[in-house]
């Protein structure tokens, strides 16, 4: 586990799991640590800080691999083979077998910043002004699929993120909410209000997990703690033209305001069993009770 805080000052803190003994504390960093990301076979761990350098470190020893100034807002690939960060004017693509640079994409809109990347469907996603926009990996040129409707604005500052499912559908969290997009029809699906920070897709796409917090400007209460979906029936149920129609359950009811929900909970129940939870539709598949409002990373 990493860890970096105000309390840490500059640095950066590895702990072994599950007895919590410190491996080690980086001291690379010229401000406060903001991201910090594992690759997938965990021996390198990326990390960015307020200073805009985004360093590359090894997880055996206290060896630095790269460090890459001026670049900010790292983004890896699933595979862990490609990282993504950002400068003044561009996108740039890294190398993570030798950590040289493999081209660069305009920074367009100016300030977009990337969330996630998919080198299988070559494309990426961004926000800019608080909008979700889907553009080409190999160009960079903006892909035709807007959210229909628009997705919740995003704001860095309270939390989110953005990650690619399976069958060209895309997972996400912002403005409290968590959301589906059918990248292949533009279709979305967003969940009732969380009151929490962020969410988390597994790395295979087969589950999306957000916290629900029973804030004091909710109009309805429902069980608190961590809800974890089935992303292929959640699919199925919102975004219709993911998964063939014969193996369609009942689909998403659709608000005032057109926008297409999420499959509720029954609120009526206080259980950790989904089958007590409003399970008919099968996406769902367990609610972790207790007081969360963010959830950071979610595994099989």
């Amino acid at each position: 586990m990493a860890t970096g805080g105000e309390g840490d000052r500059f640095s950066l803190k590895l702990w072994h799991l599950p007895d919590g003994k410190l491996v080690r504390t980086y001291n690379y960093f010229n401000g406060y640590v903001r991201t910090a990301t594992f690759s997938p076979d965990g021996t390198w761990i990326v990390v960015s800080d307020n200073a805009a350098v985004t360093h590359v470190l090894d997880m055996t020893t206290d060896k630095q691999l790269a460090e890459l100034k001026d670049m900010h807002s790292p983004v890896l690939s699933p595979q862990g083979d490609i990282l993504m960060t950002v400068s003044k004017a561009n996108f740039t693509l890294w190398s993570t077998s030798d950590w040289t640079q493999k081209r660069t994409l305009p920074r367009s809109p100016a300030y977009a910043i990337p969330l996630a990347l998919s080198p299988e469907a070559d494309s990426f996603v961004i926000t800019s002004s608080g909008i979700f926009r889907l553009l080409r990996l190999s160009t960079g040129e903006p892909l035709p699929s807007v959210p229909n409707p628009e997705l919740p604005k995003f704001n860095g500052a309270a939390g989110g993120f953005a990650a690619f499912g399976t069958n060209g559908a895309l997972f996400g969290h912002s403005d409290d909410r968590l959301w589906a997009w059918n990248t292949s029809t533009a279709q979305t699906c967003v969940s009732d209000l969380m009151y929490s920070e962020s969410g988390s897709l597994s790395p295979d796409g087969t589950l999306l997990a957000g916290a629900k917090d029973n804030s004091i400007l909710a109009q309805t209460r429902s069980g608190e703690g961590v809800w974890i979906w089935d992303t292929s029936k959640l699919a199925a149920k919102c975004l219709r033209a993911v998964v063939p129609t014969s193996s369609l359950p009942a689909p998403c009811f659709r608000s005032r305001d057109s926008t297409t929900k999420f499959p509720n909970f029954n609120r009526r129940s206080r259980s950790r069993s989904c089958g007590k939870v409003g399970n008919a539709g099968g996406e769902c598949r367990g609610v972790f009770q207790g007081g969360f409002i963010a959830v950071f990373s979610i595994a099989r």
